[in-house]
C-alpha cells in the first residue's frame, strides 16, 4: 500500500502518539552511498538501521504475528523487488530498561524526491532515506484497537554516523540529520472503516538527510 514518493498531506497535528509505550525508536548508520543518478533521481545506499520497542508493542507484535523485518518500510525506494534488509540476530535482545533492540542490514536503491532543478549545477544536494511504520496494525486511525503506534528517533543513541565509504563523486557529505514528519494519506486504501479522507490513516515518518 506504499507508493515510492511520499504521497499526502503533511501536518504536525494529525494524529501522534505520546504515551511512551506506544513508540518505536530508531535510528541508523549508512556506511555507503554510491551509482547517484542526478538523470533518473535515484541513489543507492547501505548501511543498518535498529529498532527499540518497548513489551507492550513487543505484544502487539506476537499477537498479530509480524515479522520484524517488516516492521519498517523505507517509502522512498525504488524498487521493492531488490531492497534487501536482514536482521542481525534471530530474536531482539532485551535491554536492561525492559525494552527490545534489533539491528537491520539494509541496501538499495532511493528516490531523491526534492532535487532543486533551477539551482543546477547544484552546490548543494539532499540524499533522503526515509523510515515509516510498515503494518497496518500500526498506522494511526480511528478504531484502531491498539490505538497510535509512533515512530520516533533513538535520542538516547549517538549521532547518526557515516561509513568510511559514504562519498559520492563530486560531492562532499557534510553530515546527516534526522527530521520528523507527520505523513497522512489521502486516501483509506479501500478500508470500510475508514469512510472519509479525515480518517485515512497517517504515520510518522523519520527521515535521514544526507
Amino acid at each position: 500500500r506504499r507508493h515510492t514518493r511520499l504521497q499526502g498531506d503533511w501536518s504536525s497535528d494529525v494524529c501522534s502518539s505520546d504515551l511512551p509505550d506506544k513508540r518505536i525508536e530508531i535510528g541508523a548508520q549508512i556506511e555507503n552511498i554510491y551509482d547517484l543518478s542526478m538523470k533518473d533521481r535515484v541513489f543507492k545506499a547501505e548501511g543498518w538501521y535498529w529498532l527499540k520497542w518497548p513489551e507492550t508493542i513487543n505484544t502487539i507484535i506476537k499477537e498479530n504475528g509480524i515479522q520484524q523485518e517488516k516492521l519498517i518500510e523505507i517509502t522512498n525506494q525504488v524498487d521493492s523487488d531488490t531492497l534487501l534488509v536482514e536482521m542481525e540476530q534471530p530474536n531482539p535482545e532485551q535491554l536492561s530498561n525492559g525494552k527490545y533492540w534489533q539491528i537491520f542490514h539494509f541496501s538499495g536503491t532511493l528516490y531523491i524526491d526534492e532535487m532543486p532543478l533551477k539551482a543546477f549545477p547544484f552546490t548543494k544536494l539532499t540524499l533522503p532515506l526515509s523510515f515509516e511504520l510498515g503494518p497496518e496494525i500500526l498506522s494511526c486511525y480511528p478504531g484502531n484497537k491498539y490505538g497510535c503506534i509512533g515512530l520516533e528517533t533513538d535520542k538516547n543513541a549517538n549521532n547518526h554516523t557515516l561509513g568510511q565509504y559514504a562519498a559520492t563523486n563530486g560531492y562532499t557529505l557534510l553530515g546527516a540529520e534526522t527530521k520528523e514528519y507527520l505523513h497522512q494519506y489521502t486516501t483509506n486504501f479501500r478500508s470500510e472503516e475508514h469512510t472519509s479522507e479525515l480518517q485515512s490513516p497517517c504515520n510518522l515518518v523519520c527521515r535521514l538527510l544526507l
